[in-house]
């Protein structure tokens, strides 16, 4: 309600209302508080009591919600912000409620003071119903609209307002009077200052200075006097109402009006007005008046300068020209109403004619005292020919010029007396013109001052009454000649009797009434009537104007007939006005000799009586009775112009029982008392009716006896006039209307029937039934009325007691018949339906209950039972009326179940509950709990949602909507909004406990729900953002960071039971749970719970671990935020100051979980860091960095110079982008070139890349190896010691190359021997260290440079020198045996070549060049290549041995990579690992030694003896005998046991590796080479020929299917990835002038959006195809299965599979003797942070690649 007002407010007396619009519910709260002076007695009404006492009135119903509507509006109108509650109540309540008519105009605003119908000057309107238009802008004011305004506030200026309602309604609006706004408002010091602001800011700028002023400019000062003068005035803000000058204060200032009006109040009446430079208080500043005579009074908002006298006085003493005209001026005060002159000035008045010399002196001295003291400057006009009149001067000193219309201009001096006739009236003819030609001391009298003194000294009258006729005679006006001033020739009086009018005329008094006097004043009591013999007259009822009387016209025959006591208006002269006066006492005398005479003056006050009524109703239409008050206004203005007025005294028979008649009576004003046999049954009141019976034909007599108890006046409707317009087509309306009035009056002929007989009440109580009895009313119908029309409003139910009436279709075709006991229109009373539905006309007298809806609902209120009954009534009836329009089962036509199944649906429709709310129930309320979800079958409502204590209405549903789904999800408790039936709504609610006992039965349909759940959420947006920042990798992230980071995570719901990630499924997302709890399941066993606010999956976002180790499964509704890893690896290009930051984060938390190896001893083990000593590890240990890298991402890059161990993961070196080797854990790299043992160009084109999905390692650069190497004793000595160790001889790196008997075969020039040694790896090793492993022999050829190496070849040990080489070029993709490892005996140094190395310096030779070295590469001698090979193709034996001995002894290669190096226990005794962390130099034992030297060399078949292949042939022919099985099936265990292998390498293809690059390089096909004569085969090799042509066949077919598909997955993937962050970066800096739309989450435009949609079907389609290929490999695998049972049989293939199981199995034993570190009970699934959780990583690289 706002501050408390300091003011006190009206007080309250006996009888007032208070408190009335928090009862009604036009506002919520008290504004003011009301405190007890003394006892006071309070009846209190509760809102609920009114209501229900109005129950059965339905006109009064809808008054009192018009009036509620209207005092809302006023209440909530644009001023109401500035204003307390109060204050608005108490202006509405001082307001003049008006109401306008379609069409009708109304000015507001503007000068004047007379108010009338079609004028209200000085007002504003509030429009509180309807529309009115600004006739000058054409713009629509409608409710709350303030019209005018500027008005109300006190600025000039007005607007004419036209009510333009296209209803044809009236516009009821509330007047605001300027000067009872500010009056009132004043009182409130806020309010005030709040208007006065408001007021100032619209003023317009001033225009006139106090220095344009008379008085000042006849000082002739100069610019700077004025100047000065201007910096002593005083500005005042004055507001309207508020006085400027008192009368009586003590006064030495002159006041200029700068801005605004004001009125002069002289003894009580306003004398003039002052304008805009106005001045006053000029006797005051020159010191003849010391208090102010008169008082101002603003009329508009004023702004005020004031100048006082010892201000002006003080500039006078500095300008000499000025101050001696002050002096002139000055000595004129002694002229003004001094004793010597007071004398002087009565003798003027007495020798004057207006006056004369036999007035009595007392009158005249009491006529000076009235005279107002006037000083006029040279050139200033006295009389205006356009000013007031009503004004007589004097002129006591001085001379004027006087013009007079008709005369030439005279100058005049003192005793002249100008203007006295306008002290009579408004003078005729042109006005006199009178201006001062000196200084002049005027005396003015206004004509009110004058006729106050006339009401003191009334003997004094007759002398002006006298001069007054003189002057009408004098201007020949005939109204007052004597033969013509008669009662014989007025209109009133041209029936009656001559001897009656004689009679009359002798008691007439005469009277003269002035201009402005008041002949009669507003609720005065008086018995006397007036007429007018000429003149004019103003009739005013509160002040307003309400019409004229002219002459010929009378007024005051109520009072004369002594039907009231006071008057109802005040009559005003407007002119001069002869006026004869007729006395009670007079009249009466009168009527007892002629009692004939009465009717006249009854029918004469009668008239007068419907005139008042209708200019205060608005117009001759709108003062009926309310039987015509809805009628159209055509019809009531033709009975209007038709009806008589009558007039009846109390007491007199208005109506006679028994008697004929033909009439209808309207009382428009009275009581009369309705008797039957003598006994009163009734009273009527304003606005009843009587004789309707009669006037229709129907009851030719009177059925009761009407007696006036009071004056009534009424109007009387004969048959003949009303019968003829029912007749007429357009007013059958009223017709019905007024014979149903008259089927009340039959209701005493027929016995009314209990309710209880119809059906609709059934079984309900006696009490509810009785209930209904006395709500209902009883009607009356004729053959042929319509009680029902189509389309017409359903407002009540209607009963069928007696009679019957037949339906009707659009056509008029008659489509059934309804009789006694019939309900009609029950679906429209129960709000189920607005309109009707079928035109329902009475085929004879038909007797009908009717109840209306109002009175139904309120007894259904009062019974619930009875209430829910009838809604199930309506329901069904409403959902019957649904399904025959459409298919049963709703749930189809609603979006959210389109693609659910039918089977589903017909189960959810089973338990779904019906319900049915009315226009304004609620379905839900915003903040109640909830688990419902509802479906609108029929009918819209609103959303409301609740801001800061206020509903807005934010959209609208409507049929076939979804409410509710979040609740029924579980996803919220709570209802985020309210929902308000707009219509009436039949509504179908699905609780939770059904849909997810359904959902659980029928899983398929989960996923829907859950993108309807998401899309639910995805509107509402991420609400909880700081749940990822509390996360430990993004807490310390930057705020934009952060930011961004907000913007793609995606909400996801999981229901209860539901699986977010299964156990060794792969997932590249993170999930943090923002509401619900989810558990960890690892092999079927609950591990620990997952809280709001944790997260799992932060090593499968950043893809280091994507493979889950445990299972997470949602315990109750999950409401998740995830982070994609596209998503994030985007984010983390845009800011790579954040990814390093969370790597090292992972990486410090990875190597906390190997801290029982220290920094130190891995250094240590470093083969070339053996020899530096403890201070070098200890130095170089506290430097190192704790690195980690994920797959693709570069360790070390071109010409980059660094050392690093990799302590977990591995590596490859890549030369020319071509990986040459692979680096594990433990391998170290680079520390020959950190130490400079190396030269660096030596290393500038090689790179070090990830390989596994992780890998983290120890860095230091090179600098940082030097300063620890600086900081060692003997540090750079031991250096040079080494470096001395491994130096290499020049030119000897071009020696190894030319004379290594394989590459002599190319015969290459130095030039090409240079560059085939770009394409080498120079490596350097410490004594003991591994220099080749077995694996890399088979891809790499080795040359010595310096020092020494061996390796075991069978039982010998070969010795490795300077300039020996290793290995052959073989590129077949099946090798036959396992090489031994190559060991550095010495310090060395050697050239490794990659056998693909070799081929990519082939493909860069120029082309002639290249297509040689290709050739070359064919034709190296078999004897050279390979023994092997040497012996011919082989057989399919052969290849099944050399298949199974090398899947044997990969086999046995992984399980030892299985062993992790850091998971050993602790202590330096076991440090496992390739490469570089091996214990000490130690070399393998040998029985043989063979020295290799300079220029010698031998491949790997040379070294492998043929006891080792006699007895690993042996071996194989041993496992196929045990096994009793083909050759075939051989095949199928070899392929069985290097199934991993061979997947990524292609080992099933049976075309060499090495012949397909050689034909790819040449761009050729393959050579085709005659084979040897074919042995002969028989049945069975033929059979094993066509099967591993099919398993060839089938698994090659497979394996490039799925690798297509997978290729193109990536392709489409990374596309959609690149256009991401396009689109992203375009987001961030878009081009100007580019419109973008919203699209999705992010803004894109509408091409983009399409290229979106483009590439998401294509990946769509990419995954199709992968599904459609796995289903093909699928296929084939079975196709495979089916030939291996029907090649060897069902017993052989399950022999197999159990050979498969038993490997699987000894692979766990495997693993158990390495067993992982126990994972702790609660722990999120593959966070590095929550408690010491081992991390495992696949390293086999094939299954990289796979995946």
């Amino acid at each position: 309600a706002g501050a408390p007002l300091t003011s006190a407010l009206p007080n309250l007396t006996a009888g007032t209302l208070f408190g009335e619009l928090a009862c009604l519910e036009v506002r919520e709260m008290r504004t003011s508080t009301l405190t007890a002076e003394g006892e006071a007695k309070v009846l209190v009404l509760n809102g609920d009591a009114i209501w229900a006492a109005m129950q059965g009135f339905p006109d009064d119903i809808e008054r009192l919600i018009v009036d509620i509507d209207c005092w809302r509006s006023f209440m909530s109108a644009r001023f109401a912000s500035v204003c307390h509650p109060e204050i608005m109540y108490q202006l509405r309540s001082s307001a003049t409620l008006r109401r306008l008519l379609p069409g009708e105009e109304l000015v507001l605003g503007g000068l004047g003071t007379v108010e009338d119908t079609k004028r209200q000057p000085r007002c504003s309107a509030v429009i509180e119903s309807g529309i009115a238009r600004n006739v000058a802008t054409e713009q629509d004011l409608k409710e709350s609209d303030i019209a005018c305004e500027t008005s109300m506030l006190g600025i000039g200026g007005s607007v004419t307002i036209k009510n333009v309602a296209p209803d044809e309604n009236a516009c009821q609006i509330a007047l605001i009077h300027r000067m009872t706004f500010w009056t009132f408002i004043s009182n409130f010091p806020k309010e005030k200052e709040a208007f006065t602001r408001m007021a100032l800011e619209r003023l317009p700028p001033a225009t006139s200075e106090i220095s344009h002023m008379p008085l000042l400019a006849q000082l002739e000062g100069s610019s700077s006097f004025f100047r000065a003068i201007a910096g002593c005035v005083k500005q005042q803000v004055v507001t309207p109402g508020s006085a400027i000058v008192k009368a009586k204060d003590a006064r030495d200032a002159l006041s200029f009006l700068q801005q605004g009006r004001a009125d002069v109040i002289y003894h009580g009446h306003k004398i003039r007005e002052l304008l805009v430079g106005s001045s006053s208080g000029e006797l005051n500043f020159l010191g003849v008046q010391n208090h102010s005579p008169a008082t101002i009074i603003a009329t508009e908002f004023c702004i005020l300068q004031e100048l006082k006298k010892k201000d002006m006085e003080a500039q006078l003493t500095r300008h000499h020209h000025p101050r001696s005209r002050w002096r002139e001026i000055i000595k004129a005060k002694h002229t003004f109403k001094q004793e010597s002159q007071v004398d002087r000035q009565l003798r003027m008045l007495s020798e004057s004619s207006f006056f004369g010399d036999e007035l009595p002196p007392e009158f005249m001295k009491d006529v000076h005292k009235l005279m107002e003291a006037i000083i006029y400057f040279p050139g200033q006009k006295i009389l205006d020919r356009d000013g007031p009149d009503g004004t007589m001067f004097l002129i006591a000193e001085g001379t004027v010029d006087r013009l007079v219309p008709g005369k030439g201009p005279r100058s005049e001096g003192p005793g002249t007396l100008v203007g006295a006739i306008s002290l009579l009236c408004t003078p005729v003819g042109p006005r006199e013109v009178l201006t001062a030609t000196s200084t002049c001391c005027v005396l003015a009298l206004h004509r009110m001052l004058l006729i106050d003194a006339l009401k003191r000294h009334p003997q004094v009258k007759r002398h002006f009454e006298a001069v007054a006729k003189a002057y009408m005679k004098q201007h020949n006006e005939e109204s007052v000649k004597e033969d013509s001033a008669n009662i014989y020739s007025m209109p009133f009086f041209k029936d009656c009797g001559s001897r009656f009018l004689y009679l009359l005329d002798l008691h007439l008094e005469r009277h003269i009434f002035f201009s402005d006097e008041v002949i009669v004043m507003e609720n005065t009591e008086g018995e006397e009537m007036y007429i007018l013999y000429s003149g004019v007259m103003d009739v005013k009822v509160k002040g307003v104007t309400v019409g004229q009387l002219e002459g010929g016209m009378c007024f005051g025959e109520m009072a004369v007939l002594g039907l009231v006591k006071k008057r109802s208006a005040t009559i005003v002269a407007k002119s001069l006005c002869d006026v004869r006066i007729l006395s009670k006492k007079s009249l009466d005398e009168a009527i007892k000799e002629f009692p004939e005479e009465l009717s006249r003056f009854e029918g004469l006050a009668a008239t007068r009586n419907r005139v008042s009524l209708e200019k205060r109703n608005g117009g001759q239409v709108r003062h009926l009775c309310h039987l015509f008050q809805d009628c159209r206004p055509e019809f009531a203005l033709a009975i209007a112009n038709k009806m008589q007025d009558r007039l009846f005294r109390a007491g007199q028979v208005m109506m006679r029982e028994n008697e004929h008649g033909d009439s209808m009576m309207l009382l428009h004003q009275g009581e009369a008392v309705v008797t039957v046999n003598n006994e009163e049954v009734a009273k009527l009141r304003d606005g009843d009716i009587c004789g309707e019976l009669a006037v229709l034909g129907m009851s030719p007599l009177r059925t009761a006896t009407i007696t006036a108890s009071e004056t009534c006046f009424a109007q009387e409707l004969h048959r003949d006039v009303l019968l003829p317009l029912l007749e007429q087509t357009e007013y059958q309306a009223e017709r019905q209307a007024l014979r149903q009035l008259s089927a009340q009056r039959m209701e005493w002929k027929y016995v009314p029937d209990t309710i209880r007989s119809f059906d609709i009440f059934h079984g309900s109580p006696k009490a509810f039934t009785d209930l209904i009895d006395q709500k209902h009313k009883r009607y009356i119908f004729f053959c042929g009325d319509e009680m029902i029309t189509k389309g017409s409003p359903c407002s009540y139910l209607m009963m069928i007691c007696r009679g019957s009436v037949e339906v009707l279709d659009d056509s008029g075709n008659v489509t059934g018949e309804i009789g006694e006991g019939s309900v009609i229109g029950e679906l429209g009373a129960l709000e189920l339906v607005d309109k009707r539905s079928a035109t329902v006309r009475c085929n004879d007298i038909c007797d009908v209950y009717i109840i209306t809806k109002p009175n139904l609902l309120k007894c259904l209120l009062q019974f619930p039972d009875q209430e829910a009954r009838f809604r199930m009534l309506g329901t069904q009836r409403m959902r019957n009326d649904v399904e025959r329009v459409s298919e049963k089962n709703v749930l189809l036509n609603c979006p959210l179940f389109q693609q659910s199944s039918r089977k589903f649906l017909d189960r959810i429709a089973a338990h779904l509950e019906d319900r049915l709310y009315r226009r304004g129930e609620d379905l839900c309320l915003q903040g109640e709990k909830g688990d419902t979800m509802f479906i609108l079958v029929q009918g819209s409502c609103d959303v409301i949602v609740k801001v800061e204590d206020q509903e807005k209405i934010v959209s609208e549903l409507s049929t076939g909507s979804i409410i509710g789904e979040i609740a029924v999800l579980g996803l919220s408790e709570v209802r985020t909004a309210t929902l308000r039936a707009k219509t009436v709504c039949l509504v179908q609610v699905l609780h939770r406990s059904i849909l997810m006992k359904y959902l659980t039965e029928f899983p398929r349909e989960i996923t829907q729900f859950q993108e309807v759940g998401a899309a639910r959420l995805a509107k509402s947006g991420i609400k909880n953002k700081d749940i990822y920042p509390k996360q430990a990798w993004f807490k310390d992230g930057a705020p934009d960071f952060l930011a961004d980071l907000g913007k793609v995570l995606q909400r996801k719901i999981f229901f209860p039971q539901q699986i977010i990630l299964a156990e060794g499924t792969e997932t590249s997302d993170m999930y943090v749970i923002a509401q619900g709890v989810a558990s960890c399941m690892q092999k079927k066993h609950m591990i620990g719970q997952i809280q709001e606010g944790e997260a799992f999956g932060e090593l499968a976002v950043l893809r280091i671990m994507m493979q889950q180790t445990m299972t997470i499964k949602a315990e109750q509704m999950v409401d998740a935020q995830s982070l994609s890893s596209s998503d994030l690896e985007t984010l983390l290009m845009t800011y790579p100051g954040e990814k390093d930051r969370i790597l090292e984060i992972v990486a410090a938390n990875m190597r906390e979980e190997l801290a029982d190896l220290s920094n130190r001893d891995v250094i240590e083990e470093v083969p070339l860091f053996a020899e530096l000593g403890e201070d070098f590890w200890d130095s170089l240990s506290k430097v190192v960095q704790v690195k980690l890298a994920r797959k693709d991402e570069l360790i070390k890059g071109k010409d980059e110079i660094v050392f690093f161990v990799i302590m977990q993961g591995s590596a490859c070196v890549e030369l020319g982008g071509l990986a040459t080797r692979e680096l594990a854990e433990g391998d170290n790299y680079g520390e020959p070139e950190s130490l400079g043992l190396e030269e660096e160009d030596h290393q500038s084109n090689l790179e070090v890349r990830v390989n596994s999905s992780v890998c983290l390692f120890l860095l230091a650069s090179k600098q940082d190896v030097q300063q620890a190497l600086a900081k060692t004793p003997d540090g750079h000595k031991i250096r040079d010691t080494l470096a001395g160790t491994i130096e290499v001889f020049p030119g000897l790196r071009e020696k190894a190359l030319e004379r290594n008997h394989i590459l002599a075969h190319f015969r290459m020039d130095e030039d090409q021997l240079i560059r085939l040694e770009s394409w080498c790896e120079e490596i350097a090793f410490a004594a003991g260290q591994e220099v080749l492993s077995s694996a890399q022999r088979q891809r790499n050829m080795l040359f010595i440079l310096a020092g020494k190496a061996s390796c075991r070849a069978g039982r010998q040990e070969l010795v490795l020198e300077p300039g020996s080489s290793l290995g052959d070029l073989n590129m077949d993709g099946i090798a036959v045996g396992r090489p031994s490892v190559v060991t550095a005996q010495t310090n060395c140094k050697a050239l490794l070549m990659n056998k693909h190395a070799f081929l990519e310096f082939i493909k860069g030779e120029p082309a002639d060049e290249s297509a040689r070295l290709v050739a070359a590469l064919d034709t190296i001698p078999r004897e050279k290549h390979s023994q092997a090979d040497a012996r011919g193709p082989a057989t399919l034996r052969q290849i099944a041995d050399r298949f199974c001995e090398q899947c044997l002894v990969e086999a046995k290669a992984g399980l030892k990579a299985k062993v992790k190096p850091w998971y050993a226990p602790k202590g330096k005794s076991t440090k496992l690992g390739k490469g570089g962390l091996r214990s000490g130099g130690l070399k393998p034992k040998s029985t043989g030694k063979v020295m290799i030297g300079v220029g010698d060399d031998k491949s790997d078949d040379d070294i492998e003896t043929d006891d080792l292949m006699e007895r690993k042939r042996r071996q194989s022919y041993a496992i196929m005998r045990s096994r009793r099985t083909s050759v075939s099936a051989v095949v199928a265990t070899a392929k069985q046991m290097g199934e991993a292998s061979a997947k990524a390498r292609g080992t099933m293809a049976i075309i060499s590796e090495g012949e397909h690059l050689r034909s790819l390089l040449a761009g050729t096909p393959i050579p085709e080479q005659k084979p040897p004569p074919p042995p002969k085969l028989t049945d069975l090799d033929i059979q094993e020929q066509n099967f591993c042509f099919d398993m060839r066949r089938l698994a090659k077919y497979a394996e490039e299917t799925l690798k297509d598909a997978r290729k193109e997955q990536a392709r489409l993937k990374q596309q959609a990835i690149k256009l991401r962050t396009d689109l992203r970066n375009q987001k961030k800096g878009p081009a100007k002038g580019k419109q973008r739309v919203l699209f999705g989450q992010e803004g894109l435009t509408y091409e983009e959006a399409q290229k979106v949609q483009v590439l998401e079907s294509c990946i769509k389609s990419a995954k199709k195809r992968v599904a459609e290929k796995t289903k093909t490999v699928e296929q084939l695998q079975a196709q495979r299965q089916a030939l291996l049972v029907k090649l060897l049989g069902e017993e052989e293939v399950n022999i197999l599979s159990n050979a498969k199981s038993s490997k699987s199995k000894k692979d766990e034993e495997d693993e158990e003797e390495f067993p992982a570190a126990p994972v702790p009970t609660r722990t999120t699934r593959g966070s590095v942070f929550s408690g010491k959780m081992t991390l495992s990583y696949n390293m086999d690289d094939e299954d990289d690649e796979e995946d």
